[in-house]
């Protein structure tokens, strides 16, 4: 009798330690249970909330409007930074553990966690790296437009010509500031994308390394082309003021 209750002691004491180890992988369920595309448009919406400026006393004073074309890369250096160390955390753990008369081997769990952790912090890299492919190749084609849009010779009388050259002229100016400011942010986010391993391919990094120019070059061209216009647009001005006079009459 004594020896089925020293058995059972073990047993129960074996079940309890077995128990809180599986306990310290259990803590990771998030990793699989939370749904990452929902957590990850929260995330998003996060960064869209103003920036709340308080005074020293905790007071709020003033809320300031984030700038939605430019990703607040530290937020998703943070989120990365977050899973990273977890990857630590987990592959500090021991991969064989003794407990009791069990030898207890975590290889394909530390496995797994990896692997789901590889997949949110893809989820942040991934969208960076698509935001900006997306604005390079979107800059891309803008200037291939305009470029051969505001070449199109203009002769007098040609309204719907001049009427298309003007809104390539006005797409510009209107973007000029913005895309002005959108490289650095750019370059950063391309610096940041290497650090932790992701890279553009040879023809996205040279459509970065090219588009400064090419918009400058584009700009140029634009209030060139403005200049040139500016006679035909007045007259086209004056021709409509005569044809609003006639009506009028």
């Amino acid at each position: 009798m004594r020896f089925i209750n020293t058995l059972k002691k073990h047993l129960d004491w074996n079940q309890k330690e077995c128990e809180n180890y599986r306990k310290e992988y259990l803590k990771y369920e998030f990793l699989w249970k939370k749904k990452r595309d929902a957590e990850f448009n929260n995330f998003l919406v996060e960064c869209q909330k103003p920036e709340v400026v308080k005074d020293e006393d905790g007071n709020v004073i003033k809320e300031v409007e984030t700038n939605r074309d430019i990703l607040p890369l530290e937020k998703f250096e943070e989120k990365i930074l977050y899973y990273k160390e977890l990857l630590v955390e987990i592959n500090e753990k021991p991969s064989t553990v003794t407990i009791g008369w069990l030898k207890v081997n975590s290889n394909s769990v530390k496995a797994n966690l990896e692997s789901w952790i590889g997949r949110w912090i893809f989820t942040y890299t991934q969208y960076l790296y698509n935001d900006v492919t997306r604005k390079l190749n979107n800059l891309e084609m803008m200037i291939s437009d305009v470029n051969a849009g505001v070449t199109h010779e203009v002769k007098r009388g040609d309204s719907e010509g001049l009427k298309q050259v003007l809104g390539h002229i006005h797409q510009v100016r209107t973007q000029e500031n913005k895309m002005t400011k959108m490289f650095q942010p750019l370059r950063d986010t391309v610096t940041l994308l290497k650090k932790y391993g992701e890279s553009l391919d040879e023809y996205e990094t040279k459509l970065l390394a090219d588009a400064p120019n090419k918009w400058d070059n584009t700009v140029n061209l634009v209030y060139k082309v403005k200049e040139q216009v500016n006679t035909l647009q007045n007259e086209e001005v004056d021709n409509i003021k005569e044809k609003v006079d006639e009506f009028d009459e």
